[in-house]
């Protein structure tokens, strides 16, 4: 879900900055395990992300 927002609001929105809140929120609250949401590692550094 949070790829089709991030893909979506690059083609409605391009100057978001989306992505950038994303991570802050993610790096704000680091005891949350993104591995229970289904999130990769690898997220940050996916292509889709790019």
């Amino acid at each position: 879900m949070l790829t089709v927002c991030h893909h979506w609001l690059g083609k409605v929105s391009p100057t978001s900055q989306w992505k950038q809140r994303l991570w802050a929120l993610f790096d704000e609250y680091p005891e949350i395990p993104l591995a229970e949401m289904g999130l990769p590692d690898s997220l940050r550094t996916h292509p889709l992300w790019f």
